[in-house]
């Protein structure tokens, strides 16, 4: 009786394991991943956006820098606040690099789509923490993409 039972628990966990990465192939096949951090040898942060959010986004071209969807200085204050949010023991973060990235090379659509890239150095008690870097990723209509952490 006890062997049987053991077999059942096995095959739900088998399915349940088959189901669950059944969904996280068809989330995978319906996002774009926009960048992956390898931390440790095993830890791994992916930040990923639906395809259907990336067709939503608003175009731009740098040779139109006048009309930029969202502001460098705005897309720097909601990734602070959001940072300040998400580490509130963390007293200030100080940018230490930018990039803006398009997306066109996730996509094979010849659209402009791009978003800003920043990584912040933390300061705690007035001193800046080196060998940290925290990463925000802002997309161009303001919204900041929530990293998915995967052991």
């Amino acid at each position: 009786m006890r062997l049987k039972m053991k077999n059942i628990l096995l095959l739900i966990l088998f399915i349940l394991c088959t189901v669950l990465l059944a969904e996280e192939e068809d989330n995978i096949k319906d996002s774009v991943k926009l960048l992956e951090l390898n931390i440790g040898d095993n830890d791994r942060t992916i930040y990923r956006i639906p395809k259907t959010k990336m067709a939503t986004l608003p175009k731009w071209k740098p040779t139109d820098e006048a009309n930029i969807p969202l502001p460098m200085n705005k897309a720097i204050e909601l990734s602070q606040k959001w940072l300040k949010e998400k580490n509130p023991k963390i007293s200030e973060f100080k940018l230490h690099r930018f990039s803006i990235i398009n997306m066109n090379i996730f996509s094979s659509k010849e659209e402009e789509k791009w978003y800003y890239e920043f990584q912040f150095s933390p300061i705690l008690d007035g001193k800046m923490m080196f060998g940290t870097m925290y990463y925000v990723l802002v997309l161009f209509n303001g919204d900041i993409v929530e990293p998915q952490k995967i052991k």
